[in-house]
């Protein structure tokens, strides 16, 4: 099932590309206000007529400004979107494949079906790896049509929201333009009126029209349209495959926090979180998920099965729950896989399936809903911030005046950063709320070139020097692999010194004792040093291990770190972690070929592609399909 917080998580990457573009925006909105009042080093404060056709000129240019830009990013949103449906098909794909295959061993183990033949056979690469295209998937055409659907529709709606950035840019730099004009017009010094003009731009960023006369940024827009239309991609493909079986039932998935209203009906998700529903096929919301005589033949090839599955499950009865739909409100823009819905379901079956959903206490609910607001409203404040920090840190100005308040803005601004970062880890430390540093993140813009994201360094924890045999050029050269990993993929990884088993120099240590998974790149302590470089030369001499340098042999932890990165829930990743071990690939290393471990596997073949070197096909497409996702 996608979790609640699979669903919460799976469309960063997408958001931050969109937020990329809103701080780029900005930043040449700031640069254009400068220029129409800027001439030769000095603030000039022209005529109305002309202030305005300099104003319309620079209007002008922006907007083809912004439109090349978008035309030039709109790949790099693409892709991430296609990322982010294919990692969560792929889900639901091991989803349908696992109830299914329940179902078919269930009945076969009663003495019925016989003569079904097994499900299609799903590879281990399959099971891990992100999808390239629908034919990978095991779903069946019709089920393919509803997930091309969707991803067509998510499309669709990017392109409306983007299509309207570039007017609605160049109206925000006309509106702080005229703003800054008429307050110098009565009195207002000009550094004053201009630096409050910028603020107020990087402050509000670039909105767009969404969802009736509601405004949001444009990352907000895309995100909540992609992560929609994957539930939406999850809704249709499941009840796809409950109608191709006749299963009559679903389970709804639920989280502490989940929405409430003041109404016991659809629109309050914490009214029918967690429980089992009945499907009512008589239902015209459901009509659209019954396959077509011609879609049954379509699937007789492979998938003959289903259609014997469901003739069988017609003659059991079973018991009557609420029905899905009223309940729900699935098909409703605020209901179940609705306008950022994070709830989902799976098909249900008494016998098969087991409702895992704990309940949750509605008053301890509707306090976490009302707290997580209050925390989200705060790190909108904080970006909101970061944003008008970016903008001033990014402006420049030739007048002495203009360039003394920008100065004395930063200043301020940094002032209030700090404040107000402050209050949020002690409302979230008062409230045991986890503190979300994604939420916090916008992209930093150095003009047009610059797309990284802001992260924090990563440095190697104080005390190596102290680990017998550490010497400063062996401290550089892991440094140094850090540094290669920060620069050229999106993560943050997490470093400690510790002691360990004392043959290790370095190792990725998994903690899923909890309900989370925690990642960890451990220095060892107890290892010797002294001999580490000779050790690296000869077993890459004799072709035992990939790596020619220690930062090489960071590199191959940082493969570990990477691999399974978006999986968070600890069951899952312990799922994931056996299959990915079932992935090891002859040929890559001695090391690997000791081990037969899939994760070694890709932890040296990455190694080596990063060294120019060949590796297996095979091993090659699990290094692009598990860790070159979070290249930059």
């Amino acid at each position: 099932m996608l979790t609640p917080r699979y669903l919460r998580e799976i469309i960063e990457a997408t958001e931050k590309k969109v937020g990329q573009i809103n701080d780029y925006l900005v930043s040449r909105i700031v640069d254009r206000i400068i220029s129409v009042y800027e001439n030769t080093g000095e603030v000039n404060i022209n005529p109305a007529s002309m202030h305005d056709a300099l104003k319309m000129e620079s209007a002008g240019k922006l907007f083809d400004e912004i439109q090349e830009e978008l035309a030039r990013r709109m790949p790099e949103i693409q892709k991430e979107v296609r990322t982010a449906f294919y990692d969560a098909v792929g889900k639901i794909d091991a989803d349908m494949y696992d109830f299914t295959r329940k179902v078919i061993d269930i009945e076969h183990e009663k003495g019925e079906l016989r003569d079904i033949p097994g499900l299609p056979n799903v590879t281990d690469m399959e099971k891990v790896g992100l999808p390239s295209s629908a034919k990978d998937l095991n779903l069946t055409p019709k089920e393919i049509r509803m997930l091309e659907s969707a991803y067509n529709r998510t499309n669709g709606e990017i392109y409306n929201i983007t299509g309207t950035t570039a007017s609605a840019a160049q109206q925000s730099f006309i509106d702080a333009c005229d703003t800054a004009y008429w307050k110098i017009a009565h009195g207002v010094s000009s550094g004053a009126a201009i630096t409050e003009a910028i603020e107020e731009v990087a402050a509000k960023g670039i909105t767009t029209v969404h969802y009736g006369n509601r405004q949001d940024k444009i990352e907000v827009a895309i995100a909540r349209a992609v992560r929609t239309g994957i539930n939406q991609a999850n809704g249709d493909i499941k009840l796809t495959r409950c109608a191709e079986m006749g299963v009559g039932y679903v389970v709804v998935s639920a989280h502490v926090g989940a929405r409430v209203t003041a109404c016991e009906d659809y629109t309050n998700h914490a009214y029918w979180q967690g429980k089992v529903y009945s499907l009512d096929w008589n239902s015209p919301v459901l009509n659209k998920y019954q396959p077509t005589q011609q879609e049954i033949q379509e699937n007789q090839r492979a998938y003959g099965f289903l259609d014997k599955i469901k003739r069988f499950l017609k003659r059991l009865t079973g018991k009557k729950y609420e029905d899905f739909i009223t309940s729900c409100g699935y098909g409703q823009m605020l209901g179940i896989c609705g306008i950022n819905c994070r709830h989902s379901f799976d098909p249900f079956w008494e016998g098969i399936s087991i409702n895992t959903w704990k309940p949750i206490d509605p008053k301890e609910n509707k306090q976490r809903y009302e707290l997580e607001q209050k925390q989200r409203a705060m790190e909108r404040k904080i970006r909101n911030i970061k944003r008008q920090k970016n903008a001033f840190d990014n402006a420049e100005s030739k007048d002495e005046q203009v360039q003394k308040e920008i100065k004395e803005k930063r200043r301020e601004i940094n002032k209030l950063l700090k404040q107000q970062r402050e209050e949020y880890r002690q409302f979230c430390k008062d409230n045991r709320l986890s503190t979300d540093t994604y939420r916090l993140q916008i992209a930093k813009v150095h003009g047009i070139n610059n797309t990284d994201i802001i992260s924090k360094p990563i440095k190697i924890p104080e005390g190596v020097a102290k680990i017998r045999g550490m010497t400063e050029d062996i401290e550089k050269e892991i440094q140094k692999g850090f540094d290669d990993i920060e620069h050229e993929y999106n993560v943050q990884l997490n470093v400690d010194i510790k002691k360990i088993d004392p043959d290790v120099p370095f190792e990725c240590i998994y903690d899923n004792s909890a309900d989370t998974v925690k990642r960890c790149i451990i220095i060892n302590s107890a290892y010797d040093f002294s001999s580490i470089q000779y050790i690296v030369e000869e077993s890459n001499r004799i072709d035992y291990f990939a790596g020619r340098s220690i930062a090489d042999y960071i590199r191959h932890e940082a493969a570990h770190y990477m691999t399974g990165l978006n999986i968070t829930g600890s069951q899952e990743f312990e799922r994931f972690h056996k299959t990915v071990k079932r992935c090891y690939v002859p040929g890559v290393s001695g090391y690997s070929d000791v081990m037969k471990d899939g994760f070694e596997t890709i932890a040296e073949a990455f190694v080596k592609i990063h060294n120019g070197e060949a590796v297996p096909e095979e091993a090659k497409k699990l290094v692009i399909q598990l860790i070159e996702r979070w290249k930059k």
